[in-house]
């Protein structure tokens, strides 16, 4: 897995004192039994497999990322990440 370039960075906050918050991709809209986006569960950077333009099926795609903290009981929040790849000179991919 490499870092997408720009980079994508998912942070969430929490205001209690010394909480460990994990992230998780909950939904991808890419092949589930090859994943195309993983993210750092304790990071929250998200990577890419492979981002060969004319290969992959899409140029558009959606994920659902859920962050979560440690706490009892456990607390969540989603968010919806949107990633568009498009060529900039036919060998450079933008991610937006």
């Amino acid at each position: 897995m490499t870092p997408l370039n720009p980079s994508l960075h998912i942070q969430a906050f929490d205001d209690d004192p010394n909480t460990v918050i994990s992230y998780s991709i909950t939904f991808s809209d890419t092949t589930p039994s090859s994943p195309l986006f993983t993210i750092g569960s304790s990071s929250g950077q998200i990577s890419a497999s492979s981002l060969d333009y004319e290969a992959i099926a899409s140029h558009t795609y959606r994920l659902t990322v859920i962050a979560s903290d440690a706490g009892t009981p456990i607390l969540s929040a989603s968010c919806a990440v949107t990633v568009n790849i498009r060529v900039s000179n036919h060998t450079l991919l933008n991610i937006e």
